[in-house]
């Protein structure tokens, strides 16, 4: 019973966090190289993964 567009702003967000997870550990957790498997710039992977809070494996490893 959501509207139209809240509807389709979560399915979005939730394949996109989908796709980024996949996406990096395809990647082995190097940046560049997932950057380039997604044909996207390393500033737009950044951004997609600090709006869905998906740390890279370094800064989890600090968090720890």
């Amino acid at each position: 019973d959501e509207p139209y567009h809240v509807a389709k702003d979560r399915i979005i967000a939730q394949f996109e966090k989908d796709y980024l997870t996949r996406l990096i550990a395809r990647a082995g957790g190097n940046m560049s190289k997932a950057a380039r498997l997604a044909k996207v710039d390393r500033t737009t992977l950044y951004r997609l993964m600090e709006k869905h809070s998906i740390l890279r494996e370094e800064d989890a490893g600090a968090i720890e």
